[in-house]
């Protein structure tokens, strides 16, 4: 099912998950597409090999629970070094939000905090 945050409806940043991302694709987070109307993920990515590549940035996602629409946008720095192997997407599935890595290769290690928007 993925990793949940802890849940915190002030505004304020959630725990931060920490994973290793392995091929083809991890859920990093999911939570009742009900609990809030939009969410921003802050994250770092880096390689579990070396670290010598690396990028950081955030995800703003917004839905429509009863229709399963889903807008997102990733921002993110210039990498340092070669990140492009990962990929975040944003779905829900099953009446539940969720932010997905999709890798190429294995060992990859993403953090993220998560904000969500009432």
């Amino acid at each position: 099912m993925g990793y949940i945050l802890a849940s915190d409806s002030s505004g304020s940043w959630d725990s931060a998950a920490n994973l290793i991302i392995d091929t083809p694709f991890e859920v990093v987070d999911t939570f009742a597409d009900t609990d809030c109307d939009a969410v921003i993920w802050g994250y770092v990515v880096k390689d579990n090999a070396t670290g010598l590549n690396k990028t950081t940035g955030t995800i703003d996602a917004c839905w429509i629970a009863s229709t399963n629409a889903v807008e997102y946008n990733v921002t993110k720095t210039l990498d340092l070094g070669d990140t492009s192997d990962l990929v975040f997407s944003v779905d829900i599935a099953a009446d539940r939000v969720r932010l997905v890595a999709t890798v190429a290769s294995n060992g990859w290690n993403v953090t993220v905090k998560r904000m969500k928007i009432v």
